[in-house]
């Protein structure tokens, strides 16, 4: 996450695996709120195998107020480069990288 605000963003995030039918809660791999100060960065490695997942994710500013919601779709390739980033923007909207 590269906050480029002058605020406080929370970002709560889950990786789901897409390989089944299991329920949502089975499918998750793995989720973590990430507290990412103004003008900075918060990283995280080795999170998950190399497989397809749906990455869900609700941002809040100062921990509060919600501003963005939604998810995307990440398929690491398993090389050792595998990564997923997104940029926190003014209006406190997440874009992937």
């Amino acid at each position: 996450m590269f906050n480029h605000t002058d605020s406080q963003y929370t970002v709560d995030f889950a990786l789901f695996r897409t390989d089944g039918t299991q329920s949502r809660s089975a499918a998750r791999e793995y989720s973590e709120q990430l507290a990412v100060g103004p003008q900075a960065t918060a990283r995280r490695e080795a999170v998950a195998e190399a497989r397809p997942y749906v990455v869900r994710y609700d941002v809040w500013e100062n921990n509060s107020t919600p501003t963005d919601k939604d998810h995307v779709h990440f398929v690491p390739t398993g090389d050792g480069d595998d990564s997923v980033a997104f940029d926190i923007h003014a209006e406190g909207t997440l874009e992937r990288r």
